[in-house]
Protein backbone atom coordinates (compact mmCIF):
# COMPACT_ATOMS: atom_id res chain seq x y z
CA UNK A 1 0.00 0.00 0.00
CA UNK A 2 1.42 3.44 -1.24
CA UNK A 3 0.64 6.49 0.46
CA UNK A 4 0.18 10.19 -1.16
CA UNK A 5 1.10 13.25 -0.85
CA UNK A 6 -1.50 15.83 -2.25
CA UNK A 7 -0.79 20.01 -2.37
CA UNK A 8 -3.31 22.24 -2.27
CA UNK A 9 -2.79 25.70 -3.54
CA UNK A 10 -4.10 28.95 -4.58
CA UNK A 11 -1.75 29.50 -7.29
CA UNK A 12 -0.70 27.54 -10.15
CA UNK A 13 2.19 25.37 -9.43
CA UNK A 14 4.26 23.73 -12.45
CA UNK A 15 4.28 20.18 -12.93
CA UNK A 16 7.69 18.12 -12.31
CA UNK A 17 8.82 14.75 -14.10
CA UNK A 18 11.32 13.10 -11.83
CA UNK A 19 14.73 12.46 -13.78
CA UNK A 20 18.36 13.40 -13.96
CA UNK A 21 17.47 17.04 -13.37
CA UNK A 22 14.89 16.08 -10.36
CA UNK A 23 15.89 13.21 -8.57
CA UNK A 24 13.67 13.51 -5.46
CA UNK A 25 10.73 15.14 -6.83
CA UNK A 26 7.48 14.12 -8.92
CA UNK A 27 4.68 16.45 -9.01
CA UNK A 28 1.46 16.27 -11.42
CA UNK A 29 -1.45 18.33 -11.18
CA UNK A 30 -5.20 16.36 -10.09
CA UNK A 31 -8.20 17.09 -11.40
CA UNK A 32 -10.20 14.99 -9.37
CA UNK A 33 -10.70 17.12 -6.31
CA UNK A 34 -12.79 14.70 -3.78
CA UNK A 35 -8.57 13.42 -3.12
CA UNK A 36 -8.12 16.59 -1.05
CA UNK A 37 -10.41 16.90 2.56
CA UNK A 38 -13.84 18.61 1.88
CA UNK A 39 -13.42 21.64 3.76
CA UNK A 40 -10.37 22.74 1.19
CA UNK A 41 -11.67 21.89 -1.95
CA UNK A 42 -13.15 25.04 -3.03
CA UNK A 43 -10.78 27.29 -1.60
CA UNK A 44 -8.13 25.84 -2.67
CA UNK A 45 -8.41 25.55 -6.73
CA UNK A 46 -5.42 24.24 -7.20
CA UNK A 47 -4.81 20.39 -6.52
CA UNK A 48 -1.19 18.30 -7.05
CA UNK A 49 -0.11 14.97 -6.09
CA UNK A 50 3.86 14.09 -4.78
CA UNK A 51 6.33 11.43 -5.33
CA UNK A 52 9.68 11.52 -3.91
CA UNK A 53 12.68 9.93 -5.20
CA UNK A 54 10.20 6.54 -5.61
CA UNK A 55 6.79 6.66 -8.00
CA UNK A 56 4.49 7.48 -4.78
CA UNK A 57 4.26 9.26 -1.76
CA UNK A 58 6.18 6.62 0.08
CA UNK A 59 9.66 8.57 -0.70
CA UNK A 60 8.89 11.58 2.17
CA UNK A 61 9.85 10.79 5.92
CA UNK A 62 6.66 10.51 7.57
CA UNK A 63 4.73 9.22 10.62
CA UNK A 64 1.34 7.63 11.64
CA UNK A 65 -1.69 9.39 12.15
CA UNK A 66 -1.10 8.07 15.71
CA UNK A 67 2.39 10.02 16.23
CA UNK A 68 4.01 6.83 15.89
CA UNK A 69 7.48 7.88 13.68
CA UNK A 70 8.43 5.32 11.14
CA UNK A 71 10.31 2.75 13.01
CA UNK A 72 13.52 2.58 10.24
CA UNK A 73 15.71 5.59 10.26
CA UNK A 74 15.39 8.42 7.82
CA UNK A 75 16.58 7.33 4.84
CA UNK A 76 19.10 10.77 3.03
CA UNK A 77 16.42 10.38 -0.25
CA UNK A 78 13.67 10.60 1.77
CA UNK A 79 15.20 13.56 3.25
CA UNK A 80 16.32 15.01 -0.37
CA UNK A 81 12.49 14.51 -1.01
CA UNK A 82 11.30 16.83 1.76
CA UNK A 83 13.91 19.09 0.99
CA UNK A 84 12.76 19.01 -3.19
CA UNK A 85 9.38 19.51 -1.74
CA UNK A 86 10.14 22.49 0.36
CA UNK A 87 11.99 24.11 -2.08
CA UNK A 88 8.81 23.16 -5.03
CA UNK A 89 6.44 25.12 -2.61
CA UNK A 90 8.63 27.92 -1.73
CA UNK A 91 7.56 30.36 -4.63
CA UNK A 92 4.11 29.70 -3.58
CA UNK A 93 4.81 30.43 0.28
CA UNK A 94 5.33 34.63 -0.69
CA UNK A 95 3.84 37.44 0.51
CA UNK A 96 1.45 36.03 3.03
CA UNK A 97 0.07 32.96 0.59
CA UNK A 98 0.36 29.57 2.19
CA UNK A 99 -0.37 25.71 0.23
CA UNK A 100 -1.93 22.93 2.62
CA UNK A 101 -0.29 19.38 2.17
CA UNK A 102 -1.70 16.14 2.94
CA UNK A 103 -0.60 12.86 3.46
CA UNK A 104 -2.61 9.73 3.63
CA UNK A 105 -2.86 6.26 1.91
CA UNK A 106 -3.97 5.51 -0.82
CA UNK A 107 -7.70 5.04 -0.98
CA UNK A 108 -8.31 6.77 1.96
CA UNK A 109 -8.75 9.95 0.75
CA UNK A 110 -12.05 10.22 1.54
CA UNK A 111 -11.46 10.21 5.06
CA UNK A 112 -11.55 13.54 7.13
CA UNK A 113 -8.31 14.48 8.26
CA UNK A 114 -7.03 13.80 12.21
CA UNK A 115 -5.36 17.53 12.73
CA UNK A 116 -4.38 20.52 11.38
CA UNK A 117 -1.16 21.92 11.95
CA UNK A 118 0.59 25.23 10.76
CA UNK A 119 4.52 24.86 9.96
CA UNK A 120 6.94 27.21 7.95
CA UNK A 121 9.10 25.82 5.36
CA UNK A 122 12.43 26.42 7.72
CA UNK A 123 10.18 23.90 10.35
CA UNK A 124 9.66 21.74 7.26
CA UNK A 125 13.76 21.32 6.70
CA UNK A 126 14.56 21.10 9.92
CA UNK A 127 16.33 17.67 10.92
CA UNK A 128 13.84 14.85 12.26
CA UNK A 129 10.66 16.45 10.56
CA UNK A 130 7.84 13.56 9.42
CA UNK A 131 4.87 14.47 7.52
CA UNK A 132 2.01 13.06 9.84
CA UNK A 133 -0.60 10.72 8.04
CA UNK A 134 -4.29 12.64 7.78
CA UNK A 135 -2.88 15.86 8.97
CA UNK A 136 -3.04 18.40 7.15
CA UNK A 137 -0.49 21.05 6.78
CA UNK A 138 -0.95 24.72 6.17
CA UNK A 139 2.67 26.04 5.54
CA UNK A 140 3.51 29.65 5.37
CA UNK A 141 0.98 31.92 5.17
CA UNK A 142 -1.34 33.49 7.79
CA UNK A 143 -4.48 31.53 6.91
CA UNK A 144 -4.62 28.64 9.52
CA UNK A 145 -8.06 29.77 11.36
CA UNK A 146 -9.81 29.80 8.27
CA UNK A 147 -8.95 26.30 7.07
CA UNK A 148 -9.18 24.95 10.57
CA UNK A 149 -12.54 26.08 10.48
CA UNK A 150 -13.78 24.89 7.35
CA UNK A 151 -11.83 21.59 7.87
CA UNK A 152 -13.17 21.01 11.33
CA UNK A 153 -16.81 22.03 10.33
CA UNK A 154 -16.76 18.92 7.13
CA UNK A 155 -14.78 16.51 9.27
CA UNK A 156 -17.28 16.79 11.73
CA UNK A 157 -20.31 16.27 8.95
CA UNK A 158 -18.32 13.63 7.27
CA UNK A 159 -17.53 11.95 10.83
CA UNK A 160 -21.12 11.76 11.61
CA UNK A 161 -22.33 10.09 7.95
CA UNK A 162 -19.08 7.87 8.43
CA UNK A 163 -20.62 6.53 11.76
CA UNK A 164 -24.13 5.91 10.88
CA UNK A 165 -23.11 4.46 7.25
CA UNK A 166 -20.55 2.05 8.93
CA UNK A 167 -20.93 2.08 12.77
CA UNK A 168 -17.20 2.52 12.71
CA UNK A 169 -15.22 5.94 12.20
CA UNK A 170 -13.01 4.48 9.64
CA UNK A 171 -13.82 4.51 5.77
CA UNK A 172 -11.14 3.23 4.36
CA UNK A 173 -10.58 0.44 7.36
CA UNK A 174 -6.65 0.03 5.83
CA UNK A 175 -4.16 -0.91 8.64
CA UNK A 176 -1.47 2.23 8.48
Amino acid sequence: MCQRVYIASKVELPRVRRGKRNPYLNVQAVSDTRVFPEGVRGAWPHLHVAGGHVTCGCGFPSETATGEPDPKKLAAEDVASLNALVEYIRPACTKGKAVLIYLCWQGCEDEPPESIRAVSLEEMQEMGFRLKHKQVLTVGGDQTVGVGRRLATASAARRGRAMDSSGGGSLCGRQE
